[in-house]
């Protein structure tokens, strides 16, 4: 259910990682064509829960998955998109940066847009100040920390 809300979710509100995914799947596909499959019909959840390899070897789910995929598409169970979590309890949706720039040049935009968090971006920048600094300084006085 976690990775439906994210396919419905607009990429730049989700952590970088997780976006990313995200967008790979959606330039391949829909996100009405993903579904949720309960755990009694789900196959990965036999290995995931526990079922110990003897087991595996007769289990019929295992080998020939839930049932309704050899029937109709409208036989399908239905899709509860009421079920689907909202947003803010997902660990994988990134913060929220509200920012306003006025009159600034593009390239500054342009720039921050390149890091992942501002944190990073504010780092890099102090960097290239620092250097542009030590530029100008005569040896001695340039501060290599």
């Amino acid at each position: 259910m976690v990775v439906l809300s994210w396919l419905r979710t607009p990429a730049h509100l989700l952590k970088v990682f997780v976006a990313n995914r995200v967008v790979n799947i959606l330039d391949r596909t829909l996100p009405s064509q993903w579904f949720h499959v309960p755990t009694a019909d789900n196959p990965a959840d036999i290995a995931s829960r526990g079922c110990i390899p003897s087991q595996l070897v007769n289990h019929k789910l295992w080998w020939s998955g839930p049932d309704f995929l050899r029937q109709d598409f409208s036989l399908w169970p239905s899709q509860d998109v009421a079920s689907v979590p909202d947003l803010p309890d997902l660990k994988e949706v990134g913060p929220s940066l509200i920012g306003h720039v006025t009159g600034g040049d593009d390239g500054v935009v342009l720039l921050l847009e390149r890091f992942s968090s501002l944190v990073r971006a504010k780092r890099v920048i102090a960097w290239m100040l620092r250097f542009k600094k030590n530029t100008s300084l005569p040896k001695e006085q340039r501060n290599f920390q």
